[in-house]
């Protein structure tokens, strides 16, 4: 499903202004003002803590979790974590909604901020009128959960888009482990979205937590919910890895 920018949507955009960029932080940069956006390469929106195993880890992965826990590394934290009873039901909420759930863990106050520290981290705020292109079959993001929330009239064209991946998933009864983030997340009075020639995809095997149960780091590829309306998806290539 992938074209090259430059020849097939007739080069860079002519007469108006536009931006390239490189780099994560030409990105976040770019994505805050709107308009029209070329990327060009791979960008790594988890800025290296994108780990290339299902469950595995990287050094700035490692050194993010002894920032905000007492846990040396991501295998100690996985480890720990991953030994709760099967009964933990660690979904967000609030205390006093405590009685619809089971038994929290020890373990929900640093989970849940380290997953909100994570999602801080890779999750990308898309504006209003804005276009956002690959410039060849090889340019996209990986390590992203890319958030469109009421928010309208914006492309999507000619973009690898990879690994919407939670390291911090949380435990429920009968499920396992789950994640929270969805590469692309369309929410509230989002319309007017299309998402054209673009590939999504999983590239990383699931794991198994410590008790057994799975370890289930992705959530959606591309999820739509609440009131949004006219979103057109074409073209496009959907993925996981067997």
């Amino acid at each position: 499903a992938s074209v090259d920018a430059k020849e097939n949507f007739g080069g860079l955009a002519k007469g108006e202004t536009y931006t390239v960029v490189k780099t994560r932080d030409e990105l976040i940069s770019a994505v805050k003002n709107g308009g029209i956006i070329y990327i060009e390469g791979m960008i790594d929106m988890s800025d290296g803590m994108l780990p290339s195993t299902g469950g595995g880890s990287t050094k700035k992965l490692d050194e993010f979790v002894a920032s905000k826990t007492s846990y040396a590394d991501y295998a100690e934290w996985k480890n720990a974590y991953g030994s709760v009873s099967s009964s933990t039901d660690d979904r967000k909420r609030k205390p006093e909604d405590d009685y619809k759930y089971g038994p929290k863990s020890k373990y929900y106050e640093d989970l849940w901020k380290l997953n909100e520290a994570y999602k801080e981290n890779i999750q990308l705020n898309i504006n209003s009128d804005t276009t956002i292109i690959g410039i060849d079959e090889n340019s996209g993001i990986k390590g992203v959960a890319l958030s469109i929330s009421s928010k309208n009239n914006i492309l999507l064209r000619n973009l690898v888009l990879q690994d919407g991946y939670d390291p911090f998933t949380h435990h429920e009864p009968g499920d396992g482990f789950n994640a929270q983030f969805d590469l692309i997340g369309i929410q509230g009075s989002s319309k007017n979205i299309w998402i054209d020639h673009c590939t999504l995809e999983d590239t990383m095997k699931l794991g198994t937590a410590a008790n057994g149960e799975k370890w289930q780091t992705y959530d959606g590829l591309c999820d739509m919910k609440a009131s949004c309306k006219n979103i057109t998806i074409s073209n496009c290539i959907f993925r996981i890895c067997s």
